[in-house]
């Protein structure tokens, strides 16, 4: 079924945090892992973070991909939905940002993603 997507995603979000890397240093923390989830319907991706006050994540730190969307849109998840959901790990690693703020925005435009809170991708 993921028909080497998750290697696909795997080298996508490695090569977006390596970039971040260079700009943010070691403040960004390690890599979270990619799950490819069918279980989403409208949702391209979640990011997941113990965030300070809010609990930690029952499964762990990660980010989570539509898998039904990403075998039509494998192209637009690498450019948009990858890191996008990277940058809110690295927007609350770096500036404690919470959601879609000037943080967020700012950390989606250094690594050349999408700042939209929602995708076009036909569902």
């Amino acid at each position: 079924m993921y028909d080497g997507l998750q290697e696909y995603c795997d080298k996508a979000a490695l090569m977006y945090w390596q970039r971040a890397w260079g700009i943010y240093g070691d403040s960004i923390g390690k890599l979270p892992p990619i799950i490819l989830n069918s279980r989403l319907r409208t949702t391209a991706g979640n990011a997941f973070m113990n965030v300070k006050g809010m609990g930690i994540q029952p499964k762990g730190e990660r980010v989570e991909l539509n898998l039904r969307m990403l075998h039509k849109y494998h192209i637009e998840f690498k450019q948009d939905t990858i890191p996008h959901e990277l940058a809110h790990f690295i927007a609350y690693r770096v500036y404690g940002s919470k959601g879609h703020d000037k943080y967020f925005y700012d950390v989606c435009k250094k690594l050349g993603a999408s700042t939209s809170r929602c995708h076009n991708m036909v569902i």
